[in-house]
């Protein structure tokens, strides 16, 4: 259900946010990068809702929201355990969201789309098995989608 939200979403946003619009995307990224830096995996968590919660409430239908914000309730604690267990993987999870914002920005809809495909299918991976033991690679499921 997410991968058909928020992929629509950042697709119909793509080349068409303002300035202001921007800076409020950028404003979350660079606090993201600090919390992953400093391992503030709280923080990082709250910030990672708000990333997805404000792309959905620029695209403006609300319902889309109140789905998205419904879906990541119920995944609030499990979201919250895995950052706390692997604080690593906040760098790279703020990587792919600056690469989603970039792509929005550089008007680039096949860019901005696959970067979101890619953002969600690390993070399902990684939520269904964060240790790796079925042999999945996290890491290689991030391959810029440029």
């Amino acid at each position: 259900m997410r991968m058909v939200i928020e992929v629509h979403v950042v697709a119909s946003l793509t080349g068409k946010l303002s300035d202001d619009q921007l800076k409020q995307l950028y404003a979350i990224l660079d606090e993201q990068d600090i919390c992953a830096e400093t391992r503030n995996t709280n923080r990082y968590h709250q910030l990672d809702l708000d990333f997805h919660t404000t792309l959905a409430e620029l695209h403006g239908n609300s319902e889309m929201v109140r789905t998205l914000q419904q879906m990541r309730d119920k995944m609030y604690r499990l979201s919250r355990r895995l950052h706390r267990i692997h604080p690593e993987r906040l760098s790279l999870n703020a990587q792919q969201h600056r690469a989603i914002v970039d792509a929005i920005r550089e008007g680039e809809i096949d860019k901005s789309r696959k970067s979101m495909q890619a953002h969600l299918a690390w993070g399902r991976a990684f939520t269904l098995d964060p240790n790796g033991r079925m042999g999945g690679d996290w890491q290689r499921l991030t391959v810029a989608a440029g």
